[in-house]
């Protein structure tokens, strides 16, 4: 489930020890692998190396316009500006942190989603340009309606393809195969790489 990643995320982001990152990682892939589809879970944990799915065309200006208007916050509220000038705001990593802390008020969504159905909603934003800004409004709604303000926070850093875990996209592999990173090198295909992860010497 979406949830059990998201809680992934946030063992690995406030965990110092790269040892014990990895150790979370493994855990969590180990027991989750079972019951989803490897490349379902790793393309939501290392988004940039997924060529599968190219760039979303939404930048953290779109997010924080769409969020505005889905949640009918003025935008020359303080809450608008916080969004509009998170870099500035201390304590603050980046927009989905400064998101999350004004959905705490704002959203008690608890749906649970599948990581295949959040791959989904992922692919329909890029189902093609004319549609393109009705599936981002959609997307952003069904967040704002049924999730929890930590899994939109997670969600969004996904589109934005930098989820700030300190940890590479190569470590991750690396975790699960150490051939990994090199036959990423050579096919540059994530997901041919997740189908034989084990086994990649016959890539």
């Amino acid at each position: 489930m979406f949830s059990e990643l998201c809680k992934l995320f946030e063992r690995i982001s406030s965990t110092k020890s790269r040892p014990d990152k990895i150790k979370n990682w493994k855990s969590f892939y180990s027991n989750s692998s079972s019951t989803a589809d490897s490349f379902q879970i790793i393309r939501l944990v290392i988004p940039k190396l997924d060529k599968h799915r190219q760039s979303y065309n939404i930048k953290e200006a779109t997010i924080t316009r769409k969020y505005t208007d889905a949640l009918c916050i003025s935008r020359d509220s303080n809450e608008a500006k916080r969004l509009q000038n998170y870099k500035v705001v201390r304590r603050t990593k980046d927009l989905p942190e400064a998101l999350e802390s004004i959905l705490k008020n704002r959203c008690q969504g608890s749906v649970e989603y599948s990581l295949e159905k959040i791959n989904s909603l992922l692919d329909s934003v890029q189902s093609g340009v004319s549609s393109h800004n009705n599936n981002v409004n959609s997307l952003i709604e069904l967040m704002v309606r049924d999730l929890p303000p930590m899994q939109q926070k997670w969600l969004c850093r996904i589109i934005l393809k930098d989820l700030h875990l300190g940890m590479s996209d190569l470590t991750f592999l690396t975790a699960l195969d150490v051939r990994a990173p090199a036959a990423f090198s050579i096919c540059s295909d994530l997901k041919k790489i997740c189908e034989n992860l084990g086994n990649l010497s016959s890539l």
